[in-house]
Formats: C-alpha cells, structure tokens, sequence
C-alpha cells in the first residue's frame, strides 16, 4: 500500500473539476454549411488527440442558445459510449484551434477549477490506471458506456497546488518528445506513400535504370515504355492454399500456422499466433514457407481482403492457413515489388475491384487475381524501388520503438510522481 505525504490530500476528481456531459442535438438539424459551428461527438475523438474528418456542424445563431455548452482552451474531454479503442481511452485536451465547438451528448468534459492543476488533471485522464479503470467499470456490451458519476468518483492523490503544477511539467516535456516522435514518424509514413505512389508506376525513377523517357498510355495512365505489362498469372510459377487442419496433440512436434489475422498491409502480425501439432498436417513438407514466399490473403471483410505480405524467415519454421495462398514467382520478379504495389494507392483499388461477397466477408479468388495486370521494370530496378521502400519501413519501425520506451519511461515515472513515491522540489 502506497504511503500518502503528510501535506496530500486524497479527493474524487469529481471534487476537482467542472464536469459537464453535452446536448443531444438533433441530427436533422446538422447544417452543411461550413459556416456552421463545430459538434464535438464521441467519433471526433481518439486516444489524447482529436479528428474533424468530416465533423457535424450546427448554425451560429442557434449556437447563441447553448452557450452552457460551448467548449473553451484546455477543457478535457472524455467519450463516454464506445470510451474505448485498440489504442486506449478516448480522450482529449481542447486547444485554440480546436474552437468554436459545442459539447455533444456522450461526451464528458472537465473544466479547471481554482482547487488543482488543469495540467495536473489532463496527466491523471492520461494515466494508464485511469484507463483502466474506466475499462473495467464500463457497462453495456452492444454499446459500451462509461457515466458522469464513473469519471467524478475516480480517487486522486492530490499533492499542493505547485507540486502538481511542478509534476505536471515533468511529464509534459515526456509528453513533447512523445508528440516529436509521433510527429516523425507520420511524416516518415506520408514520405513513404508518395514514393510508393511514384516509384511503383514509374512516375518517378531511379537515373541508372533510365535508358528511354519514352512512355505509352494505358487504362491505368503513362507507364515508362521499359516496362513490361503482366498479369499475377504469368509471373507465378507455384500457388499452394495453406492449410484447413488445426488442433495440438500431446508429445508431438508442434509448428507456427500464420492465419490471415497475422497478414497486415505489406507486414505481418507476429506478436501473437496460432500452433498446430505438425503429424495433423498432410504434406507439410510442401506448406513450410521459404524465404520470399509472396502470401495473399483471400478471404477476409471487405476491407482486409486481398492483405499480402512477403515471407523473410520472421520466425525459423512455419506454414499458413488456408485463407492464404502462397504464390512463388519467376525469377524476374521481386516479391516485395509486387506485394507493395497491391498494398497502396492504384494496386489496392484494384485488388478492390476483383473483390466479391457479401458486406461481411468478402473473398478474391484465384480466377480473378490471376488475370489482374500491372507493370514492372527490370528485376534490378524492382528491388532498387522495394528496397527503398523498405528502409522508410525501417525507419518508422526504429522511430516506433523509441516511441514506446518513451511511453513506457514516462508510465513509470507517472507511477512514481503521482504517488508521492518521488518528491519534486517546489
């Protein structure tokens, strides 16, 4: 048990903010005028940052009627239906640019008050132990929901008011280089897309590889005249489905089954996955993966279906399910070429094309893929551009895992400060 400092106090963070939950304002009163004022939804905000992507607005005068619930600089909000996603808590601190808005109903927002650090407070709502909290005192299973009186009832260790402040700047300059690295790191991302977009049709090129500027329309725009149009069929030299079987048997040899759960778009998901006992297996020696083996998702939502991902010997030994195909090329043809055209931009919206099925599971069957066409450069100048492209991949993996020492650096120094385990000097 943590020993509280003499000169803490223990509170509710009901006891220290302002909180207020929004209006229901009526839907067939959104305006489309982008004159209108902005309605802060449960769906504007994720984890510490909020997104106007295609925000609902509401008109100016009317606003005049609900100044109750007009947001202001620093307020902290909170989303109270669905608080939680893959990334955390849903919650937000609201800056300058973020105004004028008005508060909508689910949503919960904290006001400063003279008793404690608005800064102090948004540290508390960002706190791994905050989060969990709300995570387990959420109720509802079609709709999970988080109340007004959840939030207040959260204890605070509360020192004086300069302390926190004191606390509050220690972890805020966490906080910054955080954000500096996040910031980096979406640069990096968007670098990536542009050169993909170019390197792969051949917008751009790399001048060693460049014998003719001459170039010729297609249905799909201007390829360089160097390269080759084909289709997936005639690169392919072996297809193989994966596996159906599953199950452990007890003393047997056992072997990673990488399942379409495992695909991402151009990178795999190996923090987690599936073991099957090899003697359940028939014909194993033909499903182990080798290196370069291109995987393609083929059944899957309508918006994961067609994921593929090249094999590099992530793991010593493993074979995949039977909603992937494996697929070797010829020699020519660099898989990572391949897997990054389909993966972005023109390459996925094709993909998308030769989907079908239903609003639930889609599947891209080989009769169709094989005949999806596109163009491709010299085996040289492929692997000039795949390699490109996987040193930005590089580089956003190293900048993530700084990212998370960070995270982890501060959740612990959060542990210690916000208990009065360390003291600040004031």
């Amino acid at each position: 048990m943590v020993e509280v400092p003499n000169d803490w106090q223990i509170a509710n963070l009901g006891q220290l903010v302002d909180l207020l939950t929004g209006y229901p304002f009526k839907s067939d009163q959104y305006i489309d005028s982008n004159e209108g004022m902005k309605l802060l939804r449960g769906d504007n905000i994720i984890q510490g940052q909020l997104r106007w992507e295609n925000v609902m607005l509401w008109s100016k005068t009317d606003a005049e009627n609900y100044t109750k619930y007009l947001l202001e600089e620093d307020d902290i909000v909170i989303a109270m239906d669905r608080p939680w996603i893959q990334a955390g808590l849903k919650f937000a601190r609201i800056s300058y640019k973020d105004l004028s808005a008005l508060l909508v109903q689910r949503v919960a927002r904290l006001r400063k008050t003279e008793l404690a650090s608005i800064d102090f407070i948004f540290q508390i709502v960002s706190s791994h132990e905050f989060s969990q909290r709300m995570l387990l005192m959420q109720t509802g299973s079609t709709v999970p929901h988080i109340s007004s009186e959840q939030i207040k009832s959260y204890p605070i260790l509360l020192p004086p008011l300069e302390e926190q402040r004191k606390i509050a700047a220690i972890l805020g300059t966490w906080d910054r280089a955080i954000g500096l690295v996040e910031a980096l790191i979406a640069a990096l991302q968007a670098r990536k897309r542009g050169l993909m977009q170019l390197l792969l049709t051949g917008e751009i090129r790399f001048h060693e590889f460049v014998e003719s500027k001459d170039i010729y329309e297609t249905h799909y725009g201007n390829i360089p005249s160097e390269w080759s149009e084909v289709t997936i069929g005639d690169i392919a030299i072996e297809t193989q489905l994966g596996t159906s079987s599953r199950g452990m048997l007890e003393n047997s040899s056992i072997i990673p089954l990488i399942k379409m759960g495992n695909l991402g778009w151009g990178k795999f998901e190996l923090s987690a996955y599936e073991l099957i006992s090899e003697e359940l297996v028939d014909n194993i020696d033909t499903l182990i993966l080798n290196d370069g083996d291109f995987l393609f998702n083929t059944r899957n939502t309508p918006d994961l279906v067609g994921k593929s991902v090249v094999w590099h010997n992530e793991l010593p030994k493993a074979i995949t399910d039977n909603n992937i195909q494996r697929i070797r090329f010829s020699e020519n043809i660099a898989p990572d070429f391949i897997s990054q055209f389909l993966t972005y931009g023109k390459g996925k919206k094709r993909l998308r094309s030769i989907a079908s099925g239903s609003t639930s599971v889609a599947a891209i069957y080989w009769k169709d893929f094989s005949k999806l066409n596109l163009f491709v450069p010299h085996i040289s100048e492929q692997r000039k551009i795949s390699g490109t492209i996987r040193d930005c991949d590089y580089q956003v993996d190293l900048l993530t895992i700084y990212r998370s020492k960070f995270q982890e650096q501060k959740k612990g120094l959060m542990q210690k400060l916000l208990t009065g385990q360390v003291r600040v000097k004031v």
